[in-house]
């Protein structure tokens, strides 16, 4: 019983130094080294889909609600107005050939350009300042730059993983070193 003991009392101070000693390498093999899983890869590639999904969800429901800032603005309004009774002068129009109908055809394709810009500026303008766009905006753009930062970390990975260990040991022990100077690494040597 006595000689259990003292095996156990050897074997455990013994096991506990070799468990620090892989902790121990563990940590200066990874050290430095940008910490990266799959999974995470696959959940923040699975988020960025739906933040997409989500986005163009808002951004078309948005687009087809601007509809009714065209409809509320008076200035577009006077502008269809003026663009629909120009259409029906060209459509009713007897000589097309004439300098005049060359001329309102110039004034319409004019008025329906300016039209355009000023519907895209109207419609722009109530999505820009929409919040739900926003927060879907926002979301997506966190999402990427999530998604970039996890492929960096992984072509991090992969290129230290290609180093050769010996390598590794010597420029993570000398980075060790270097972060953590109050510590003296060189104690042995000093007795």
């Amino acid at each position: 019983m006595q000689s259990e003991f003292n095996k156990n009392k050897f074997i455990m101070p013994t096991a506990l130094a070799v468990l620090a000693m892989v902790i121990f390498t563990s940590w200066v093999m990874s050290y430095d080294t940008p910490r990266y899983n799959k999974f995470e890869m696959n959940r923040a590639k699975w988020e960025n889909r739906v933040a997409q999904r989500e986005y163009k969800r808002v951004y078309q429901a948005t687009w087809n609600a601007s509809r009714d800032t065209l409809d509320n603005n008076a200035d577009y309004a006077a502008l269809h107005k003026t663009l629909n009774k120009l259409w029906y002068t060209l459509i009713y129009s007897e000589r097309p050939d004439t300098d005049l109908f060359k001329a309102n055809v110039q004034r319409f394709n004019t008025l329906k350009s300016h039209a355009r810009v000023v519907s895209n500026r109207l419609r722009y303008e109530y999505m820009k300042s929409n919040p739900e766009l926003i927060r879907a905006k926002q979301r997506l753009d966190a999402s990427e730059r999530r998604l970039a930062q996890l492929r960096r970390d992984s072509l991090a990975v992969d290129s230290i993983q290609k180093i050769p260990q010996q390598t590794r040991w010597e420029t993570n022990w000398a980075k060790i070193k270097r972060d953590f100077p109050w510590i003296n690494f060189n104690s042995q040597k000093q007795r």
